[in-house]
């Protein structure tokens, strides 16, 4: 969650926004086995928020 007035950007990309809420769907190519992706949020003023997700196709 952020300001709406904020600019956000997910993995440089700029997120779907609804308010204070944003989402953005990112592209990982796992047919064949689960991945391990790197996943930063940015906002303007704001310190940039990093982590990972794993994701098995069908999950």
């Amino acid at each position: 969650m952020s300001f709406a007035t904020n600019t956000i950007t997910v993995n440089s990309l700029v997120p779907y926004r609804k308010g204070e809420y944003f989402r953005k769907e990112l592209a990982v190519n796992n047919s064949s086995a689960a991945q391990w992706t790197n996943i930063t949020v940015a906002a303007n003023g704001q310190t940039a928020s990093k982590g990972s997700d794993r994701r098995k196709m069908g999950s």
